[in-house]
């Protein structure tokens, strides 16, 4: 459903996004309509995203957001807890946000590989018990993330201020 992502279009099954000059002001985000209360739990989430970034743009991200409820937190009601895990930003990495709960516990941030522009790469979330571990091209990233399973995702892009962001998500799977 792409009500809610205004410059995103399949074609031969790729999700594309083509976000232009942001002139708002403000912070930014094409979100395609989160998918919401899927009946398990899920247990690896799959993605492979290729990203265009203009050599002298320095923010504008793709990727994926999920739920990030740890055993403490675990009985809140879902709306302040994530986890999201993108492609571009400053660096050029592949890169992963997350709070358990955004009110009390700060929002920790890692990065890890770095990208290339218009290269894909594979993209794995692999969730064990209370953690989730990500992968790039099946190479696992930093350690454990403590999250349990998640029961909604979505996928976006996001940028700043005169900022434009292409590329692709593709291969998306999802098991429970």
């Amino acid at each position: 459903n792409l009500n809610e992502a205004t410059f995103v279009a399949f074609d031969r099954g790729q999700l594309l996004f083509d976000a232009p000059i942001n002139q708002t002001g403000s912070w930014r985000s094409d979100v395609v309509v989160p998918q919401w209360n899927v009946e398990k739990p899920i247990s690896h989430l799959r993605f492979t995203a290729a990203l265009d970034m203009l050599p002298s743009q320095t923010w504008g991200f793709l990727g994926v957001q999920t739920e990030c409820n740890a055993t403490d937190y675990a009985n809140d009601n879902g709306s302040d807890d994530w986890l999201m895990v993108y492609i571009g930003g400053p660096d050029r990495t592949v890169w992963v946000e997350y709070t358990p709960n955004e009110q009390l516990v700060p929002v920790e941030g890692f990065r890890f590989a770095p990208v290339v522009n218009g290269q894909s790469y594979q993209i794995d979330l692999i969730w064990h018990e209370e953690s989730v571990q990500v992968y790039v091209d099946e190479k696992p990233q930093g350690v454990p993330i403590p999250c349990l399973r998640p029961m909604r995702f979505n996928l976006n892009a996001g940028l700043d201020t005169n900022m434009q962001i292409r590329g692709y998500i593709d291969n998306f799977a999802l098991w429970e």
